[in-house]
């Protein structure tokens, strides 16, 4: 494993006169937490929790718009199905409203959470008002003993398969996006319940008949119940891999069709997915987590936020810095942080910043203590504006940062200093640099990055953080052409 350069925060850069960070100039960097509005929320708590997010050092908040069946606005969509508007606790108020309103004065980016598939618990509403009202949506048949394993036992899906069920979560995030600010929306749970291409957990799942109508010769849903209470021949196997390979085509259409229905007038909104964990291609395809590289790829998603839960730091930094790899250039990663990651040695947050990735997502607002905020405030003390808004100034940001890190490189620093007078200022239309352009910047950077790397350029080791800056500043400059 590779030596991890210094923090960003070290040191000042070079030309600040200040060792107080907050003094500093801002960096792209987005960081992110989720929060959900508790039921018996005020505007006055969420203006206060609000306002430690922003003290802290956030600049993003995830807020839970449609949880378990339930939305935290009142919805005509869900009022269309003849379902609850809006959560019961919140009776008639708009809490995202509410939100949107203090965000603003605070200048904090707020995207919309939607779970997606997962709409109840026994742990907390039951199977959830969706399920009460169309029980022919759900996605298996509760036994008295379920075959699941981990949280999934306890949680209740939607069949994505069910064309009824995938509109009403269509309608429901199109709703969001036409009527509140969101710069961007976080999908939670686009995946099939844990083990369920196990035998003995499909045998009570519901989505077996619309597979066996499309398999080709058609097969009868009874054949399948048949063979998967009998022996595990090869038979057998074969058709759990033809209905995994189903099942991921059913999950990869609903993300079409929400990725269609995510429009604000004529822009798209940033649309970033949950991921289970580092990449790995069998859990995406045959445990049905969701294949996000691919999602990614294919251009469905901007962004995602995998989950490195129960990894050492090197392990941490390893599996990042092969998924970085593993995507296009002009999508983001955020790796998912907890509580754990402020605690002991941990260095998750320093590891993030020594590669070219947008920021980071903590994951609950809600579970934080006292000891945990002052670690937060401690590893965000530097200012930082999110990348989503504004792409091309993120990249003057980044190459800013550069030509500070290099002031002892002339030579590249004045380079740098001619490629700020070409990218724009801002994001307007008539401002966007030319393909052509854009690949030409790129191009540089590259060929300086690679100087760097074989030696040619030689860099003390605390200046080698530059060539982090150099890629995300590529990086921005590519999203630039997006949006």
């Amino acid at each position: 494993m590779t030596a991890r350069n210094p923090t960003d925060d070290a040191l000042p850069p070079d030309g600040i006169d200040s060792s107080n960070p907050a003094d500093w100039p801002p960096m792209p960097e987005t960081r992110a937490i989720r929060y959900g509005i508790r039921q018996n929320a005020t505007p006055q708590s969420i203006r206060a929790d609000l306002n430690r997010l922003a003290r802290c050092g956030f600049n993003t908040v995830i807020v839970s718009a449609f949880r378990h069946g339930y939305t935290a606005y009142p919805s005509e969509a869900m009022a269309r199905a003849g379902l609850p508007a809006i959560h019961p606790a919140f009776r008639k108020r708009d809490m995202l409203s509410e939100l949107f309103k203090r965000a603003e004065t605070l200048g904090l980016s707020i995207w919309g959470r939607i779970e997606l598939l997962n709409v109840g618990s026994d742990l907390l509403t039951g199977q959830g008002p969706i399920l009460n009202r169309y029980p022919e949506w759900t996605l298996r048949k509760r036994p008295w003993f379920s075959k699941l394993v981990g949280d999934d036992r306890e949680r209740y899906f939607l069949n994505p398969a069910h064309p009824a069920a995938r509109r009403l979560i269509g309608d429901v995030a199109h709703e969001l996006t036409e009527r509140y600010p969101f710069v961007g929306i976080y999908l939670n749970d686009l995946r099939y319940p844990r083990s369920l291409n196990q035998p003995t957990a499909n045998r009570q799942a519901r989505d077996l008949n619309a597979f066996a109508e499309q398999m080709e010769p058609p097969i009868s849903p009874d054949r399948i119940k048949t063979m998967l209470h009998g022996k595990q021949d090869d038979e057998t196997k074969a058709l759990l891999e033809q209905l995994a390979a189903w099942r991921s085509q059913q999950l990869d259409e609903t993300l079409r069709y929400l990725h269609c229905r995510m429009t604000r007038g004529c822009s798209r909104i940033w649309l970033v997915s949950q991921a289970v964990g580092a990449y790995d291609v069998e859990e995406a395809q045959n445990n049905l987590q969701g294949d996000w590289v691919r999602w990614l790829t294919q251009q469905y998603l901007d962004g995602a936020t995998p989950y490195y839960k129960g990894m050492s730091d090197e392990d941490f930094e390893r599996a990042l810095s092969a998924d970085v790899a593993a995507i296009p250039d002009d999508r983001a990663l955020y790796p998912l942080l907890d509580k754990t990651d402020l605690t002991g040695e941990s260095k998750r947050i320093d590891i993030i910043r020594s590669l070219p990735i947008y920021g980071f997502v903590f994951r609950s607002f809600h579970s934080l203590e006292d000891e945990e905020w002052a670690l937060l405030g401690k590893a965000l003390r530097r200012p930082a504006k999110p990348i989503e808004i504004s792409p091309y100034q993120s990249a003057r940001l980044a190459l800013e940062e550069s030509i500070r890190i290099l002031t002892k490189q002339s030579d590249i620093s004045a380079f740098f200093t001619d490629l700020l007078k070409l990218i724009p200022a801002n994001g307007d239309r008539v401002d966007r640099l030319s393909g052509a352009q854009t690949r030409s910047i790129g191009k540089n950077l590259i060929n300086i990055e690679r100087k760097i790397a074989d030696g040619e350029i030689r860099l003390e080791n605390e200046d080698r953080r530059a060539v982090r800056w150099m890629a995300l500043a590529r990086k921005c400059l590519l999203l630039g052409r997006r949006f």
